[in-house]
């Protein structure tokens, strides 16, 4: 028996898992993807039960594996048992829309009155020219 062949065997197996985990994780963003797409702000994914073609896996494993990835991309998820994923966007409609408001209402406000955008850029330029002034006299 070869010990650098089992070494092998547990990195190729490696591969396997996580190329598995991301194939289901494109799955439960198609799921995503057609719940929005029908006005929802939320989406159940099943963890199947096995892939074709792919060994046995930990689905508790996955689903840790699709919950962690699901929020590093900014999605609220949900484990129940190692099989449903409870997936959530709402509160990033929400904070789009919020931040659509505001910017709306500063740019009417910006078109409202023009002389804060003239007296703005006067304070920028006198900032920048004073900046550059110190920045040269400490340099003497």
């Amino acid at each position: 028996m070869d010990i650098n062949q089992l070494i092998k065997n547990q990195e190729k197996k490696k591969g396997y898992k996580e190329e598995l985990f991301k194939k289901i994780l494109k799955q439960a963003h198609r799921r995503i993807e057609f719940c929005s797409n029908s006005g929802d702000s939320f989406a159940i994914f099943t963890i199947p039960m096995y892939i074709p073609g792919y060994p046995l896996f930990d689905k508790s494993e996955c689903s840790y594996y699709l919950i962690r990835e699901l929020q590093e991309n900014g999605f609220e998820a949900t484990g129940y048992s190692d099989q449903y994923l409870f997936i959530s966007w709402g509160h990033a409609i929400e904070k789009y829309n919020q931040e659509k408001l505001i910017s709306r209402y500063l740019l009417e406000q910006q078109n409202a009155n023009p002389q804060l955008n003239q007296d703005e850029t006067k304070i920028q330029r006198t900032n920048s020219l004073i900046f550059n002034n110190n920045s040269f006299s400490l340099l003497k």
